[in-house]
């Protein structure tokens, strides 16, 4: 593992919904993160590359709560960032996101460093901000660079290819997001395929129309034919719904003619 990152993301999985938010905020203002359910891969020594992580980051962002107090890998990642910071390499953020009280061990160990409160240091409006200072870069730095911008777009795209390739369909249908959200066209045909399929994520034609179309307006033909395809199989099904419910008297030519080309009689 040779990326390098902006930050560290250390949280209990209980509290993975706040973590996400959090991930979502740095992806907006593109800044790059390492967080386990995405850097961990099958088959790799969850130490090692936790290790080598935390080596890798600029910031150890200490996700505090009632739950991380009680996870022992939470615990041991604040203890490896603390003898990286001792050499100077890094900074740690504890940002409570609970409102709880640290326990006196990791109080007394964390007491130099940065600390907010969710509470009062909302995600985006302060913890993102504060992140920038501490690296010494304004928030705009990345985000008006389109070059850098296009490099991490297909970066991610090629990540969710990799998982894909891998079978690892959940973590595939994350980074095809991430690339897709930026306007990449293929991420947002493969996220279409994902959603008409099933694959990493619940089958749902009407989100596979909408990826496939955005892609199609991007000028990808297989898009076009993949989102005319399932359009015309809604409408298969609601007409052939139609009929069952209130029979045929119900249909209008267009419908009856759609039902007798799929072997309706």
């Amino acid at each position: 593992m040779n990326e390098k990152y902006d930050i560290f993301i250390s949280y209990s999985r209980k509290d993975k919904a706040i973590a996400d938010k959090i991930c979502s905020a740095c992806d907006e203002a593109q800044l790059s993160y390492f967080i386990d359910r995405t850097g961990i891969h099958s088959g790799q020594d969850f130490v090692d590359v936790i290790i080598k992580a935390i080596r890798r980051s600029s910031i150890f962002l200490f996700l505090a709560s009632e739950n991380a107090y009680k996870s022992q890998i939470t615990q041991d990642e604040v203890f490896e960032a603390l003898d990286y910071v001792a050499q100077g390499k890094c900074t740690i953020v504890t940002y409570i996101i609970d409102g709880s009280m640290l326990p006196d061990s990791l109080r007394f160990r964390l007491r130099r460093y940065n600390w907010r409160d969710m509470r009062e240091h909302p995600i985006k409006d302060v913890l993102v901000p504060d992140l920038f200072t501490l690296l010494g870069r304004s928030p705009n730095h990345v985000s008006n660079n389109s070059e850098e911008l296009k490099r991490q777009v297909e970066e991610w795209y090629n990540k969710g290819e990799d998982f894909y390739k891998k079978e690892d369909y959940e973590q595939a249908v994350y980074w095809y997001c991430k690339a897709a959200e930026q306007g990449n066209a293929e991420a947002q045909y493969n996220l279409g395929f994902c959603y008409e399929t099933g694959r990493g994520v619940d089958m749902d034609c009407n989100k596979a129309i909408g990826w496939y179309s955005k892609a199609a307006e991007q000028g990808d033909n297989e898009a076009k034919i993949a989102k005319d395809r399932l359009g015309q199989s809604k409408l298969y099904e609601f007409a052939l719904s139609k009929y069952k419910s209130f029979g045929v008297e119900a249909l209008t030519d267009n419908e009856r003619t759609l039902l007798s080309s799929r072997g309706w009689r």
